[in-house]
């Protein structure tokens, strides 16, 4: 860490959850506490309420061991030096036509503690702006490096087809870097703040879920809409590819119980009924859930784009928002529930989010013209996908116990025989 300090400038940072805020920018802090701090207690909640409407607790908020400001930053960023970091986006910040009044500062997201990715997301603020004008993906892992390079292409193509409504809703790319066995990635910042940051940090949560899912339902199809690949129906060929096919993956790589046996044979019969409901194809952001959503008055924003897929079922992104919404809901005032919990409130459960998803699902069925039916057949294949993917995520790493949450809650639907949102 002392090495980092005197590569990176001789600048002191304080670090808060993933967090590491520079010390000489206090409007970093007020732009961490106003649009990234998440809650993970009811004293927390109270602290961030505090900080935010009362200037001088600003740097209260800190607990007293972090306010003495502890020199260093990120692991990911150890090795590359902030000094070094900071001339590099400057010089191709120029190139792409930004002008700073002074030094590059850094707000940092490190990844989290177990990550395979090593990756660190860098908001870059200017001396003299209350929010940062562009953000940064690091990386020196190998094989992240072209999972960088297909987000930033993504951005290119996109900007490059969509119109200028939807444009204004995604990110711009700005530079793509490679130097030194070092990937960054650079974009323009969307002003606003995340439905997830809404959600957490409200005393009253429930009175903001109605308008949150008609948000990311009318932004999902207007996207949808416009970037439909093929207009088709539902035939043999898309059953094997986008139900058969995920459906025989989890099952080889999962000792399955007599319920979800059953499921998976109730899944296919009801496909084999449903054919020739219309099923478009259309682009899938990968990532959509409540973080990656950007409120910003009446629009909403879409970042990170990771995971983008250029050809879909339509079913992915709307099923992601919903349930993640439910496992990030706070019902217990500013705590988590444990998922299986929170995912039997949202889905398996007659409740006010379950409603709630139940209006957001049937509405955009009817924006998209397909059936309400296919939710019963999409909605197993994406928990089937989610929990394929958490395995391919942690099967380098051990134990794996307790890392099994998406496979944990297609469990819990095939023991409960279905969701009350569907039919």
């Amino acid at each position: 860490m002392v090495e980092l300090l005197q590569r990176g400038g001789d600048l002191l940072y304080n670090r808060h959850d993933r967090y590491w805020i520079p010390m000489d920018h206090p409007r970093a802090l007020c732009f961490y506490l106003d649009h990234l701090f998440v809650p993970h207690s009811r004293q927390e909640l109270l602290r961030g309420t505090f900080a935010r409407t009362t200037p001088w607790m600003k740097w209260s908020f800190l607990h007293p061991r972090e306010r003495k400001g502890k020199p260093g930053s990120p692991p990911s960023l150890e090795e590359i030096g902030l000094k070094y970091l900071a001339g590099l986006l400057e010089e191709h910040l120029r190139q792409a036509g930004y002008t700073l009044s002074g030094s590059l500062l850094f707000l940092i997201l490190e990844d989290y503690q177990n990550s395979t990715r090593r990756q660190a997301m860098l908001f870059l603020f200017d001396q003299e702006l209350p929010v940062p004008y562009a953000l940064a993906k690091v990386t020196r892992q190998t094989n992240q490096c072209a999972i960088l390079k297909r987000e930033f292409n993504t951005l290119v193509n996109l900007h490059k087809s969509l119109a200028q409504e939807l444009r204004t809703t995604i990110p711009q790319p700005l530079a793509f870097i490679e130097r030194d066995g070092l990937t960054v990635i650079c974009e323009t910042f969307l002003p606003g703040r995340s439905i997830y940051y809404s959600m957490r940090n409200t005393w009253h949560p429930r009175r903001h879920a109605s308008h949150h899912f008609g948000q990311a339902m009318e932004w999902l199809v207007q996207f949808q809409k416009a970037t439909l690949m093929s207009d088709g129906y539902l035939d043999e060929w898309l059953m094997r590819e986008h139900v058969m096919r995920p459906l025989e993956s989890f099952q080889r790589h999962f000792k399955l119980s007599t319920h979800e046996r059953q499921m998976i044979r109730y899944v296919i019969e009801s496909a084999h009924k449903l054919q020739g409901e219309r099923l478009p194809l259309v682009m899938r952001q990968g990532d959509f859930w409540a973080r990656n959503l950007i409120e910003n008055g009446n629009k909403v924003g879409v970042v990170d784009w990771e995971r983008f897929s250029k050809r879909s079922t339509p079913f992915s992104d709307l099923f992601m928002f919903a349930t993640s919404y439910g496992l990030s809901y706070p019902w217990k005032l500013g705590r988590w529930a444990e998922p299986v919990t929170a995912f039997r409130a949202t889905y398996l459960e007659r409740s006010w989010l379950g409603q709630c998803i139940r209006d957001y699902l049937l509405a955009y069925c009817q924006a998209m013209g397909v059936s309400p039916a296919l939710l019963e057949v999409f909605f197993p294949v994406f928990l089937a996908e989610q929990a394929l993917k958490e395995m391919e995520q942690w099967e380098n790493h051990t134990p794996r116990s307790g890392r099994q949450t998406w496979r944990n809650l297609i469990h819990e639907y095939a023991q409960q025989g279905g969701s009350v949102c569907f039919g």
